[in-house]
């Protein structure tokens, strides 16, 4: 089976809901008595049946990419909701097992089917199928893990809390706590004339860097840092020991390269007409081309985006990274590697390189991530220094449920008096020996419609349904203008326009 695309939440309101393929589905509770799905964008036309009898069909697979079906509640107990529509014609079932112990952690799938049935006994059209096996991807598995100190969460993850032994789902993106560590910067003092200095010794520049000593001496003004003419024989500039990830700019030739290391830039190292330009600076990847094959985490360039194709696919070809749903964190195809600044080369800039982001716990016992590369010291920490705020930002909170104060803006607990939410959810192309199948899409609904009369004259879509002579519900099957003709079911050829819909009758 291939795997399908995820569900999960509407991050602009926060609700618990389905949603299209970029998010992941959660459970709710309080289903209504009946719901109505809607399949549409499936196409069958070509497909044989898919079972080894498969010449004993009468009938050419279904095709109608906008049907509608009401579904029965059949279940609901245990962790189980199930919904199903069986008639002559078509057997539809929807099934949510939404939490339970598999032995390694809570997980929840969903499973759709929609077959058609026909004249032959046995003999069935499976015409949309998503299960267990394929409705998650393995990354994303919707697993209640442990909320730590150094786990991370991305919204639509759910975690477990170790202090309540409730579950919670993640609303707000998640780093691990663990990834900010403690402030350290330097403590330099004024540079003096005529003072002995020992290697090691920091003091300011006349620039307003901070530099080392590497050579004892007396301090004369000749070695003053950086004025002085032979200053640096006895002074080096101190390490720059944060950085805010790894810089990219466009070279002389029109191609990207990155930053190897931080450094300060001038003509000698610029890319790539600088003699030493190869020390600060790599080539990048070369950009996305549909035409090429992308194997296990082959990297490419995307835009101002730098994606890696996912390393459980090895034929990755003609997919476009989709680096605008929410960071390709749940893109099928591609990840983007984070801490990656896309921006232009100019002299006298100091450019960040080999590493990403630093991150520190602030003064406040927040997290902050550092955004621009430079010497610790008091002036620059956040958040008591003076001019904190150009070099780091505020990015991250404590959040243990029920535990730190702001937790709410990171969970939302998961519980069965979550209302019942609607939405829609995708699978991806499957074809083997019980599933032949296109892109389709699902919508899952608590509201029943409302059936009209047929009308003459009327241009009717595939997909739209109406109330026949008899009372019954009738499915559109091919684009056509009304004429009496064709009214289902008294219209001499009606049936070559309409397909009873039993189950949209409830």
């Amino acid at each position: 089976m291939s795997i399908g695309k995820s569900i999960h939440v509407d991050k602009v309101s926060g609700k618990v809901k389905f949603l299209e393929s970029q998010n992941k589905v959660i459970a709710t509770c309080g289903f209504p008595q009946r719901i109505t799905l809607t399949f549409s964008d499936i196409h069958e036309a070509g497909f044989s049946c898919g079972y080894t009898y498969e010449d004993d069909c009468d009938t050419p697979p279904w095709v109608n990419p906008n049907r509608k079906f009401i579904l029965n509640k059949t279940a609901d107990a245990g962790g189980v909701i199930a919904y199903e529509c069986n008639d002559t014609i078509f057997r539809v079932r929807f099934i949510m097992q939404y939490i339970t112990y598999d032995g390694s952690g809570f997980r929840r799938y969903v499973w759709v089917y929609l077959y058609r049935k026909t004249a032959i006994a046995y003999c069935i059209c499976p015409l949309f199928m998503s299960g267990w096996e394929h409705i998650w991807q393995d990354e994303f598995s919707d697993e209640f893990q442990p909320i730590t100190d150094s786990a991370s969460f991305i919204v639509g993850n759910t975690g477990l809390s170790i202090n309540t032994g409730e579950q919670y789902l993640c609303i707000k993106h998640r780093r691990a706590w663990s990834d900010y560590k403690v402030w350290s910067g330097y403590t330099p003092s004024n540079w003096q004339d005529n003072k002995q200095y020992n290697v090691g010794e920091l003091v300011w520049a006349t620039n307003g860097d901070i530099v080392i000593c590497n050579t004892q001496h007396t301090s004369t003004f000749s070695t003053q840092p950086v004025t002085g003419e032979s200053w640096t024989g006895k002074w080096q500039w101190a390490t720059y020991s944060y950085r805010h990830g790894v810089d990219i700019v466009t070279g002389t030739d029109g191609k990207k390269y990155y930053c190897r290391r931080i450094h300060t830039s001038d003509p000698s190292n610029k890319p790539i007409t600088g003699g030493s330009w190869g020390l600060y600076w790599g080539s990048c990847p070369a950009e996305w081309n549909s035409n090429t094959t992308y194997t296990s985490g082959q990297v490419a360039m995307y835009g101002d985006n730098v994606v890696r194709s996912r390393y459980n696919y090895v034929n990755n070809k003609g997919h476009t990274p989709d680096v605008d749903n929410d960071s390709c964190l749940y893109d099928y195809w591609w990840e983007v590697i984070f801490d990656h600044n896309f921006t232009n080369w100019s002299s006298g800039r100091l450019y960040s390189g080999g590493g990403g982001n630093s991150r520190i716990v602030g003064t406040d016992n927040k997290g902050y991530k550092c955004i621009k590369a430079h010497q610790p010291h008091a002036d620059n920490r956040p958040i008591t220094g003076s001019s904190w705020q150009d070099y780091w930002e505020f990015e991250y909170k404590k959040n243990t449920p029920e535990i730190d104060p702001d937790w709410k803006e990171y969970w939302a607990k998961i519980k069965c008096d979550t209302l019942f939410q609607e939405g829609r959810f995708l699978v991806n192309e499957q074809m083997d020996e019980f599933v032949t199948g296109r892109w389709g899409k699902v919508e899952f609904s608590a509201e029943i419609p409302e059936f009209l009369v047929w009308l003459c004259d009327y241009e009717y879509k595939v997909g739209d349904m109406v109330v026949g002579d008899d009372q019954q519900v009738y499915a559109c099957e091919i684009d056509h203008t009304s004429f009496f003709d064709n009214k289902p079911v008294s219209g001499t050829s009606w049936n070559d326009y309409w397909i009873l819909a039993e189950c949209a009758g409830g």
